[in-house]
């Protein structure tokens, strides 16, 4: 499952009950995570569903991996002529040298989707005065914001939304997921998590069982000797 980790984060909203994703004696709380670091996720808790999250061959859509593919996209557009070679193209230069040798060189990696993803910071940086850039930070807002919407058919009334990863801290990327988010779910409330990933699987691993997180989550049993 790619994402960032959804156990463990929440949010607390007066009037609306809260929600946090990782309680200690079993309750089931209502409203959504979503992850998006070098994958993307939601996980809808309350009655537990996932939305994305299916990997990059299939989904993670707004992505670092996302962005940082889309990227170089662009990239080898400019750089092979089907497209003008415009700032990504240089970047993707300075960044991963000789575009021409770039495939032998990354098809087969092991860690080729985390060098990929590791791209996305690039087309950050380069969103605020690069067309191409900023489109794809758009659209990428766009697919986080679809993420939540459709997790939001499985809530009545207000669906809390809090976000951990360190994808949604860029300002124009987090601003456009709100923006989108709000037009499609005017009933969406963002609210701050109450934890990170690693909080929410320390609870989840003293907790007594996994309770109704147990469909989102993969243990693995390990044997140490002395």
């Amino acid at each position: 499952m790619a994402g960032s980790g959804l156990p463990g984060l929440g949010c607390s909203v007066p009037g609306a009950g809260g929600c946090d994703a990782s309680p200690p004696h079993g309750r089931r709380p209502d409203g959504g995570v979503l992850g998006a670091g070098g994958g993307s996720e939601l996980g809808g808790l309350g009655g537990v569903v996932q939305v994305d999250g299916w990997g990059f061959l299939f989904g993670d859509a707004g992505s670092g991996f996302w962005i940082g593919r889309r990227g170089l996209d662009a990239a080898y557009r400019g750089f092979d002529g089907r497209g003008p070679a415009g700032a990504l193209t240089v970047r993707a230069r300075e960044v991963f040298g000789d575009l021409a040798t770039l495939p032998h060189r990354l098809y087969l990696a092991p860690d080729a989707v985390a060098r990929i993803a590791r791209f996305a910071p690039h087309v950050f940086e380069l969103a605020a005065t690069d067309t191409a850039a900023g489109e794809i930070v758009d659209a990428a807002a766009t697919e986080l914001a679809g993420t939540v919407a459709a997790a939001a058919r499985h809530f009545t009334g207000e669906v809390p939304v809090a976000w951990t990863g360190r994808l949604l801290r860029d300002e124009r990327l987090r601003a456009g997921f709100e923006s989108a988010l709000t037009a499609r779910l005017p009933l969406a409330r963002i609210c701050p998590a109450a934890g990170d990933s690693l909080t929410g699987a320390a609870r989840l691993a003293a907790a007594p069982d996994l309770g109704p997180y147990a469909p989102l989550a993969t243990v693995t049993h390990r044997e140490t000797t002395q």
